[in-house]
């Protein structure tokens, strides 16, 4: 059986290496609305990827299907059970024996860990490193659509989350969340969502650096109508 990886916005090539050693070839959904990019035609015609594009021409068929995961989400686990009820029938459809998860989205790769061991799944699941830009942003579609002025200032949300790992050994994290706040405060073209600092099994926000678990920051910021996510280890 083929790997299954979902790359949303980008794959990189380390990943592509890393799949390539390991199999012969590895399928990639790219969304039907973004166009295939250089790279991944390059990786396909080389016979190392599989490019498919689920849904291409029919976005009112997939618009009904999430429609359907939505309502059933909501009548059986509240909105916060859509993402699960998605993950879970992709899951049981394709039988991947490895799925991977970008590690920007932190809370959703723990989410999915925990769905995979309460469903007794057999599968691995992969986070995939962060991939940055020169100035520290971290790779996502969603920078595109970022005006020229909140482009430029993007940085500073990478750049705030290696401050506030430096000087945690000056703050609790109490202290350290409220650093951080303060600082967003002083962007008026920024909007601080939430910044926490939690351990990376279940998202639980840490008290004392002495707590003996992996610790992650992790950030969402609104930069006009975009929303932006990051994280950084503590430990």
């Amino acid at each position: 059986m083929k790997p299954i990886y979902f790359p949303f916005t980008h794959i990189s090539k380390p990943v592509v290496d890393a799949l390539g050693f390991c199999f012969r070839q590895s399928v990639v959904y790219q969304p039907a609305r973004f166009t295939v990019s250089e790279n991944l035609e390059n990786w396909s015609q080389d016979g190392v990827l599989e490019v498919r594009i689920p849904f291409e021409g029919d976005e009112e068929r997939l618009a009904a299907i999430l429609k359907d995961y939505r309502e059933w989400a909501k009548l059986h686990h509240g909105s916060r059970g859509l993402q699960n009820a998605f993950t879970r029938k992709l899951f049981e459809t394709v039988h991947p024996q490895r799925a991977y998860f970008g590690q920007k989205d932190f809370q959703q790769l723990v989410i999915v860990r925990h769905l995979v061991q309460e469903l007794r799944l057999d599968l691995e699941i992969v986070a995939c490193p962060i991939v940055r830009e020169k100035d520290g942003l971290a790779l996502s579609s969603r920078n595109l659509l970022l005006s020229r002025e909140h482009r430029k200032i993007a940085p500073f949300i990478h750049q705030t989350l290696q401050k506030a790992y430096e000087l945690r050994e000056s703050y609790s994290p109490s202290d350290l969340k409220a650093w951080v706040i303060a600082e967003f405060d002083q962007q008026p073209l920024m909007q601080l969502e939430y910044f926490e600092i939690v351990e990376d099994k279940a998202l639980r926000p840490v008290k004392e650096w002495s707590e003996n678990v992996n610790k992650v920051g992790c950030i969402a910021v609104l930069l006009g109508e975009i929303r932006l996510i990051d994280n950084l280890f503590f430990n």
